[in-house]
């Protein structure tokens, strides 16, 4: 009986390593230099950058890239740090909240740092860029994490998508 339950136990632990594995994984077809120089490409072409706002936009953009490679440096801190909380008698809440406290510290210093950016590449637009601008964000054409149906929108809805120049099916 004890065999038996030490077995469903030792599967049910490979189980959930397994799924936490794979939930921690995430897909990045593109490494950060590849995405900056796609997000730089695209809105030096669709807001028609000149070329000071072009190199203010590759500055800032080098600056981001610099600011989240030196954040990147101590990812899996957390991964190691609740790991040895696990792996021993008794967890420390003290110590785990206040790791946790300052790994929540570095990313209010990073989002005040890109909202920065964001403000002084604003600052370099017209007022039809930045029209434009609000328009590329919205419609999701920066890829993810900015538009599309995310937090405040609901989903597309269920069943195919029709075009409406064409009136077929979308891809």
């Amino acid at each position: 009986m004890l065999k038996k339950i030490l077995i469903v136990i030792t599967i049910l632990a490979a189980g959930a390593a397994i799924a936490l594995f794979f939930a921690g994984r995430r897909h990045h077809p593109m490494n950060m230099e590849q995405r900056t120089s796609f997000i730089l490409n695209k809105l030096s072409g669709e807001l028609q950058l000149d070329e000071p706002q072009r190199k203010t936009a590759e500055k800032i953009g080098a600056q981001i890239m610099e600011k989240m490679k030196a954040g990147r440096q101590d990812e899996g801190e957390i991964t190691k740090a609740l790991a040895e909380q696990v792996s021993g008698d008794k967890i420390d809440q003290d110590k785990l909240n206040k790791f946790l406290n300052n790994k929540r510290k570095g990313m209010d210093e990073m989002r005040k740092f890109l909202i920065s950016k964001l403000s002084e590449f604003h600052a370099v637009l017209t007022k039809e860029q930045r029209v434009k601008f609000a328009a590329i964000i919205k419609e999701g054409k920066l890829g993810g994490g900015f538009g599309g149906h995310g937090r405040n929108e609901p989903p597309p809805p269920p069943g195919p998508q029709v075009s409406e120049k064409k009136g077929i099916p979308a891809k």
